[in-house]
């Protein structure tokens, strides 16, 4: 699994930027750890909060966030740029 964090000084906080958890092992807890872990760091950092963004689509992810009791606080549009279009 991957677990990719920043800080966000301005609101004393920590983001969730990446999750990953490799095909052969999702269904075995490894997501909930890295949440787990996500979490600690939070504490040891005296942050107020973890936010993170996921896709709506994503019902694993989703039902995984519910389950931590993060709540929903905001949708918003994503933009991809593709190397033909820049």
């Amino acid at each position: 699994g991957v677990l990719l964090l920043t800080r966000i000084p301005s609101f004393r906080s920590l983001e969730i930027v990446y999750v990953g958890v490799a095909q052969p092992a999702r269904g075995q807890e490894v997501g909930n750890a890295l949440v787990h872990r996500a979490l600690e760091a939070t504490t040891r950092d005296s942050a107020t909060c973890l936010a993170l963004a996921v896709d709506c689509a994503n019902g694993p992810a989703r039902r995984m966030y519910d389950r931590w009791g993060f709540l929903r606080t905001a949708a918003r549009d994503a933009w991809i740029a593709t190397p033909s279009g820049i």
